[in-house]
């Protein structure tokens, strides 16, 4: 069985193939460490998984981690966090989150952040980062789930600021009130199946919304897109600062 750190949680998984200890690796929690709870995929789930993808081919290995992804997904919100669909990286110790629907170029962004400000700039997660309320504050942590460019590392961070990314010919962004990134925002968010764990998701979304920066970005492909986002950030917080 592994264990892993997410963040300041300990999760078991029950695993029977290699691949979820190769992507755990770094993630691993100490050997004496007990697990808050403990996910076990069947074999049934990674047939009922593979029935939904294409190509049909899939390793029972992968649909593994796949099914004890959305496992754990399940659990989390009873614990305080969630799951959440976007892209971090994190600019001289802040935290910041970028989200749109597939397609738009989240990655592609997060990448111009990496050569706009070099060695300042890291990628936490790529695609499946976890959000914590912890002490009336949001936090943000990596996962071994990172995206199929394999982008990002362990790490637990306050969240400095959201992103709703578009794409645009021309940089721009302003800030976002929450009932406007309410619906882009819940369509990023794991919603569990269980009714309590889902009441949990969306006490959890509404504290996350009220609480961190939001920004609109409409960017292009070039890195000035990084730099205009990160002053559109930092002016954020500047305002939110007591006088």
């Amino acid at each position: 069985m592994l264990c892993i750190r997410l963040g300041d949680l300990t999760v078991g998984i029950e695993n029977r193939f290699g691949y979820l200890p190769k992507i755990c690796k770094d993630y691993l929690a100490p050997c004496d460490a007990m697990p808050l709870f403990t996910v076990r995929p069947t074999q049934a789930e990674l047939d009922a998984e593979r029935a939904l993808c294409a190509p049909k081919r899939l390793p029972d290995a992968y649909l593994e981690s796949v099914v004890a992804h959305r496992k754990i997904a399940e659990q989390l919100p009873m614990h305080g966090a969630m799951v959440f669909h976007g892209a971090v990286v994190v600019l001289d110790g802040r935290a910041y989150a970028f989200t749109a629907r597939s397609g738009v170029g989240k990655t592609t962004h997060l990448l111009l952040w990496l050569k706009a400000f070099g060695e300042r700039a890291y990628v936490l997660n790529g695609d499946k980062p976890i959000l914590l309320w912890r002490d009336g504050r949001v936090y943000i942590c990596g996962t071994p789930w990172k995206g199929k460019e394999n982008l990002g590392e362990g790490g637990i961070l306050p969240l400095s600021g959201i992103g709703f990314l578009h794409r645009s010919e021309q940089n721009a962004v302003k800030p976002l009130a929450p009932a406007d990134a309410l619906a882009p925002f819940l369509a990023q968010v794991y919603m569990p199946k269980n009714g309590a764990a889902l009441l949990e998701t969306m006490a959890l979304c509404d504290k996350v919304l009220s609480s961190v920066p939001l920004l609109s970005m409409h960017c292009n492909m070039e890195p000035s897109a990084a730099i205009v986002a990160e002053h559109g950030f930092r002016e954020l917080t500047e305002k939110e600062k007591p006088l």
